[in-house]
């Protein structure tokens, strides 16, 4: 009896041990969690200082702060949501104070802000499926935008609105623009090559020498847009509109064309290919 009691008693004590150490090590964990929101609210804080710092002497630390800001989503899931709004407010106020209508001498810069175009990269390169449900691709209004040479490629813009944008030589390689409004946008020399432009709106876009070649078109609305020297060699537009546009020295060659409306396109002997 004394052996089983103190059996007993023994597993008592080791059950009792093994909850207190549990308690220990749960506790300790909570307080590595507190820690560590803690270490996340200091960093995103300290980046979101740097993106106010205004000016061109201060573009260094506002590009560190967009970097951290892109670590941190990574680090921190749960706080990802935030800081891709934060993003796209700070994408958007900038590109508001710059900017201007697309046309010749509206100003705007040769090429897209540096700061502008990270903020863009780690936008288009982040982890959607931490979007919490939310599209924030629809969020960031592009209108009129000095965006030329902007980089991106296999970029997410559904529906985005960049009416009047200034796209001039914008790699858009693979992108998602369908049912984007690129209305009277200037996108001269940009390469949209293998792009999805299904149902988006070009009404008098400006695509002159533009790389169309493999490019989605299908129900695309080109009317009145200037295509001169585009490529849009083996692309799909089935469907698409390009009544009044300007095909001259385009090259059609392997486009599938069933219902494309082509009433009063503009061609001559230097557009190539086959329509028909």
């Amino acid at each position: 009896m004394v052996t089983a009691l103190t059996a007993i008693g023994a597993l008592i004590f080791t059950g009792l041990s093994l909850n207190a150490t549990r308690d220990q090590v749960a506790a300790a964990h909570r307080q590595n969690e507190v820690a560590q929101q803690g270490q996340y609210t200091d960093r995103y804080t300290k980046a979101v200082e740097q993106l106010d710092q205004a000016g061109p002497e201060h573009l260094q630390t506002r590009l560190g702060g967009i970097y951290a800001l892109q670590r941190l989503a990574v680090d921190s899931p749960r706080d990802h949501p935030t800081i891709t709004n934060v993003l796209v407010t700070f994408i958007t106020s900038t590109i508001q104070r710059a900017a201007g209508p697309a046309g010749p001498g509206s100003g705007c810069p040769p090429s897209t802000a540096p700061d502008i175009q990270v903020a863009l990269t780690a936008f288009f390169e982040r982890n959607r499926s931490h979007d919490a449900g939310t599209t924030p691709d629809r969020g960031i209004p592009l209108e009129a935008a000095c965006l030329a040479h902007v980089k991106a490629v296999s970029a997410h813009l559904t529906d985005a609105n960049l009416i009047a944008a200034n796209l001039n030589e914008a790699d858009l390689r693979q992108a998602d623009l369908r049912q984007a409004n690129l209305g009277t946008a200037r996108l001269a020399s940009a390469n949209l090559s293998n792009a999805d432009l299904r149902d988006a709106f070009l009404y008098g876009a400006f695509l002159y020498g533009a790389k169309l070649n493999y490019a989605d078109l299908r129900g695309v609305d080109l009317h009145g847009a200037d295509l001169r020297g585009a490529d849009l060699r083996e692309a799909d537009l089935r469907w698409a509109n390009l009544s009044h546009a300007d095909l001259r020295g385009a090259r059609l060659g392997g486009i599938q064309h069933e219902g494309t409306n082509i009433d009063k396109a503009i061609t001559d002997s230097t557009t190539t290919g086959k329509w028909w």
